[in-house]
């Protein structure tokens, strides 16, 4: 009482319950390591997800065959579902990065670089593009720029997070070179940018 509750707590006690019993605390596991990645998605703070990825790992051994559906479907549902909703954020102006970092973080902890891969192709990319593309119709030269590069340096810098692993990051390139692209074609011919 009056302690925060996290996964940890309940890491002495598999080995002292039957079956039926690990199972309840497996479940457990994955409702409150659930709870702490989608905490960690609601704000700009790199050590929450940091944390998060350490009590995952801690907790790879007593899951057992829940580890796989917890980093399939707990987690890359649980980032897919934010990048959504970050997607329709109505602020243009403030970049929200937890589910770029995240997407570096989870490697980490089991998530196939193949799923990574698909998360930043389908869901990041995508946002990089049509905000990149809304401010080189606006004309917003050094606003692009400086878009382009923070996705740049968010995705690919080594900063103190983990490195994508390499499909995840061809695919990233991917995304930056198209990126590139719509930056070349604004210059070349703005009025097919708008066509596209």
């Amino acid at each position: 009482r009056g302690q925060r509750c996290d996964a940890r707590w309940a890491g002495p006690w598999p080995d002292l319950l039957d079956e039926e019993g690990r199972d309840a605390v497996r479940r457990a596991a994955r409702v409150l390591l659930r709870a702490q990645l989608k905490g960690a998605l609601l704000t700009d703070d790199r050590s929450l997800l940091k944390a998060f990825a350490q009590h995952a790992a801690a907790w790879k051994a007593s899951l057992g065959s829940e580890w796989k559906p917890f980093i399939t479907q707990d987690v890359l549902k649980t980032l897919v579902d934010a990048a959504k909703t970050l997607e329709i954020c109505e602020d243009e102006d403030y970049q929200r990065w937890q589910v770029v970092d995240a997407s570096r973080v989870v490697a980490s902890i089991g998530v196939r670089g193949d799923d990574v891969a698909a998360l930043v192709k389908g869901a990041l990319g995508p946002r990089l593009v049509t905000t990149l593309r809304a401010s080189l119709i606006a004309e917003a030269w050094a606003e692009a720029g400086c878009l382009y590069c923070a996705w740049r340096d968010r995705l690919l810098s080594d900063d103190g997070l983990p490195s994508l692993p390499e499909a995840a990051s061809n695919a990233a390139v991917e995304v930056l070179t198209c990126g590139l692209d719509l930056i070349s074609l604004s210059l070349d011919d703005p009025a097919m940018l708008a066509r596209a």
